[in-house]
């Protein structure tokens, strides 16, 4: 009937795809290209805000500013 490839109806199949790999083709990036650098950089900014604020807190209740309360923790 057909050629190696050819459906039972004589048509021709389609490449099978990955799903990136027609993301990639539709929208002209690789599905996942910014998921790592988003990742380190909110690490980084964990990593800077949770100190600042524990010692900002620290330093409100220590001067007398603010009660030991839950006030502290939302200024």
């Amino acid at each position: 009937m057909g050629q190696g490839g050819d459906g039972a109806d004589g048509h021709q199949k389609a490449p099978e795809k990955k799903l990136g790999e027609v993301f990639a083709l539709v929208t002209g990036v690789c599905a996942l290209q910014g998921v790592v650098p988003t990742a380190q950089r909110a690490a980084i900014v964990v990593g800077v805000e949770l100190p600042v604020y524990d010692i900002t807190k620290k330093h409100l209740i220590v001067s007398g500013l603010m009660g030991d309360t839950i006030f502290a923790h939302f200024v």
